[in-house]
């Protein structure tokens, strides 16, 4: 029994030395040298994820603890990516603690280069380093660099980053492991410092009990990643919580090589969560404040960070967030964009979208999908997009299909885009549910770009398609005929029956005519000018109006004519809708104007046109060649002078706006028979001509020019002889329902008389009331009291009536 211990002693004795000469053999023989390259790189290959070669030594110390020394590794990241090392040394567990600790202690590299793909061509096998960033940050804890270079690059979208870590030094106090890097990127230092848990220390006795610590600091950055894990080789299921702030973001454009074309401060939060197939992000919070005012916000999750899949991001972008209320066109202006970005059936999508001014806030409908087929930086450092694709929506026949490219992302300009659209018109506009697909489609193409100047149309046309209540064109002319600070857009419309659009737009009409449009609009630099023909009607007016902004508000001038201007279809069209009818409902799609205010477009715009008109039809008397120079300034109207031609008349007057809606009337006519005005009166004297000056204040705004024949009814012969002059005549009346009341009395004055009349003119009925006693100027009784009553354009006029009392004042203050 004893020698078969002893016999077996000595075996294994002998056994142990074999084997302790063979690895020493193998340590350190020359003539082993081929076997430890092959064996060595097969491994390394494997622990790698590529293929790699070894061209000079292989050493294996074995004593106080095992290390292996590699010269000459050359490999590769993606299969064509290179990698160059010098020298490789593997730093093993100390023999006492293989059994307890895991095998590879730590990795030193020295003057190395390695380069690593932006866009991966191929994946590396499972379970090695290059398979995931998780299973190379699993190498962290146990890295040691001096003279490395990290190359991460795109060749073909032209990105660089190069990170230059000199030395990493570390140290193992109270079981942590500490690191710190001098490093630099893309030239500009940085300094990296690292902390692991060799041993657990878990914060509360649930968490992971292995945790890591990282920090960055560089020109405008500032982050920190604090790390959890449950292995000590932080190797799998890691959350990372993620902070960073950047004092100039400026600074990092010129780190990644971009064009310092923005600046401003930002700040990203966010906890990732990792295992070897994904890394996803949580709580993303990422706020940008840049120096020109600009505030973006951008917050939520992505599933998976490597492939950009599982996106639902809200951005926010505040323009001008102070801006004050708009109160013209002019200040109209963005203030906010706003969207959530997600993951849809066919793509990324863009839904909730919402542009806010500060007159309204405008819905955008969902859009997408929307991709980019790559971002490229030129050598001046600017960023593009190239191949972008969007849709109005990931329907098989999508509202509009844009495509192109922006060469100056940050900077937005080279901007070249084109596309075509198929819109129905009442998803364009806001209009009842009773259009419901009877306005057509808006079918179409235009192309924008900044080509040599600002950014503007290139090429667009638009028609209305499949509608019998109207048809519509845009065309633009030929770009490359003009300047790029011009264009000519050429603009008709036709509505053949307006009552019919006034139907389905939720209103009526009185109008039973047409109204068409055609001309083109022209823009040279900050001016535009219309010129064209538009007929309502039986009238057709042309001209040319100009716009300009002048003293900071839109300006409108110019001339229009009409050969005929039939009033009666005019004011059905403005006024000859039912009572209490209610106004056509048409807005763009989406908007929503703030607090339930609307813009005062009388206020907005200036204007300063001359009108003439041949002749003015469907008033009752004959009258033509008009002449008027309306103007706007700041709210204010004004006509001045009007001049007209009524019968054998001439009038000229002046028409300004008082008090809100009160117009106010004043001039001066002559030449009118006084046979014509007095009617079929026999007792009122006709013969001679009558001159008059006139003040008249209407509530209305409107003065119905066949009541000029009830003047001629106060020229009683008791008061008058030969010829009469009128010096003024003031008809103050509140209307009330259509019904004006005279407010105090009716005064009309001429050389030797005054009238005071009172009562009522019904204006919806076109009758009036009234009753009138003229007193002469010069001394005498007064004369004899008479009524004014009957339809509105032939009053019957007879004697009698209420007797009224005089007015302190007359009618010329």
């Amino acid at each position: 029994m004893r020698r078969g211990l002893l016999f077996g002693g000595a075996g294994l004795a002998i056994v142990a030395a074999l084997a302790a000469s063979l690895l020493l053999a193998f340590a350190w023989l020359p003539a082993t040298e081929g076997l430890r390259r092959q064996l060595v790189a097969e491994r390394l290959s494997h622990y790698w994820g590529e293929p790699v070669t070894i061209s000079g030594k292989v050493e294996l110390a074995l004593w106080p603890r095992p290390v292996l020394r590699v010269e000459g590794l050359t490999s590769t990241t993606d299969g064509v990516s290179p990698v160059q090392v010098r020298e490789l040394r593997l730093l093993f567990a100390r023999w006492t603690r293989m059994a307890t600790r895991p095998l590879l202690f730590a990795m030193a590299v020295e003057d190395a280069r390695l380069e690593f793909p932006l866009k991966p061509s191929a994946d590396a096998a499972p379970g090695t380093l290059l398979s995931s960033p998780v299973a190379f940050f699993s190498v962290l804890p146990r890295l040691r660099l001096k003279n490395v270079v990290f190359d991460f690059v795109d060749p073909q979208d032209n990105w660089r980053f190069s990170l230059d870590v000199s030395q990493v030094q570390s140290r193992l106090r109270d079981g942590v492991e500490y690191l710190e890097a001098s490093a630099s990127l893309n030239g500009s230092p940085l300094r990296l410092a690292f902390q692991f848990d060799r041993e657990p220390h878990p914060p509360v006795p649930e968490a992971p009990p292995y945790g890591a610590a990282l920090s960055v600091e560089g020109p405008g950055l500032s982050a920190q990643v604090h790390t959890r894990s449950w292995r000590a080789a932080f190797d799998d299921n890691l959350t990372l919580s993620v902070a960073a702030t950047s004092s100039s973001i400026g600074d990092l454009l010129e780190v990644a090589g971009i064009a310092r074309t923005v600046d401003g401060r930002g700040t990203l939060a966010a906890t990732l969560l990792t295992d070897p197939a994904r890394v996803s992000a949580r709580g993303i919070a990422l706020d940008l404040d840049f120096t020109s005012g600009v505030r973006t916000a951008i917050t939520g999750n992505v599933s998976d960070l490597l492939d950009g899949t599982g996106i639902d991001l809200t951005t926010v972008t505040d323009i001008k967030p102070g801006a004050q209320p708009a109160s013209s066109l002019l200040d109209i202006t963005v203030t906010r964009l706003s969207g959530r970005f997600h993951d849809g059936p066919k793509g990324l999508m863009l839904s909730e979208a919402e542009l806010t001014t500060n007159a309204f806030s405008q819905n955008l409908r969902d859009i997408g999908p929307i991709s980019v087929a790559s971002i490229r930086r030129d050598d001046a450092g600017r960023v593009a997009l190239i191949g972008i694709s969007i849709q109005g929506s990931p329907d098989p026949d999508p509202l509009f299909h844009l495509t192109g490219n922006v060469g100056d992302t940050l900077g937005i300009k080279d901007i070249s885009l084109a596309g075509d659209f198929d819109l129905p018109l009442d998803d364009v506009l806001d209009v009842p549910d009773s259009a419901d697909g009877k306005l057509g489609r808006l079918v179409g193409a235009a192309a924008i770009t900044d080509a040599g100047g600002p950014v503007r149309l290139e090429t667009f046309s638009a028609e209305l398609r499949g509608s019998d209540l109207l048809s519509a064109g845009l065309k633009l002319r030929d770009a490359s005929a003009t300047r790029p600070d011009e264009s000519v857009m050429e603009v008709t419309l036709d509505v053949p029956k307006l009552g019919p659009l006034a139907t389905v737009l939720g209103t009526s009409t009185s109008f039973s005519g047409g109204v068409g449009f055609s001309g083109t609009f022209e823009r040279k630099g900050e001016a535009v000018r219309s010129k064209g023909r538009l007929d309502i009607g039986r009238t057709q007016v042309n001209g040319t109006l100009s716009a300009e902004v002048k003293d900071g508000r839109p300006r409108v001038f110019g001339p229009l004519s009409s050969p005929s201007v039939h009033v009666d279809e005019l004011a059905n069209l403005l006024f000859g809708g039912p009572e209490g009818a209610p106004k056509p409902r048409i807005a763009v799609a989406g908007v929503r104007m703030d607090q339930n205010r609307t813009l005062d477009l009388a206020h907005a715009v200036d204007l300063d046109i001359d009108v003439k008109a041949d002749r003015i039809d469907g008033i009752g008397v004959s009258a033509g060649d008009l002449s008027a120079t309306l103007r706007l300034d700041n709210g204010a109207f004004k006509a001045d002078p009007v001049v007209v031609t009524i019968g054998r008349g001439r009038l000229r007057a002046t028409l300004t706006e008082a008090n809100g809606e009160r117009m106010r009337i004043k001039g001066s006519g002559e030449g009118w028979p006084l046979e014509g005005l007095a009617g079929g009166s026999t007792h009122l004297i006709r013969s001679g001509t009558v001159a008059a000056s006139f003040d008249v204040t209407a509530g209305t705004g409107m003065l119905d020019l066949a009541g000029l024949g009830l003047f001629g009814s106060l020229f009683n012969p008791a008061v008058l002889s030969g010829e009469s002059h009128l010096r003024c005549v003031r008809i103050p009346l509140q209307f009330s329902a259509g019904v004006g009341r005279t407010d105090p009395a009716i005064i009309v004055e001429t050389e030797h008389v005054r009238a005071v009349g009172r009562g009522t003119v019904n204006m919806a009925r076109e009758t009036v009331d009234l009753d009138f006693t003229p007193s002469p100027l010069n001394g005498g009784g007064a004369g004899y009291s008479f009524t004014v009553k009957g339809p509105l354009a032939k009053p019957a006029v007879a004697l009698g009536g209420k007797t009224q009392a005089p007015v302190r004042g007359g009618c010329s203050g």
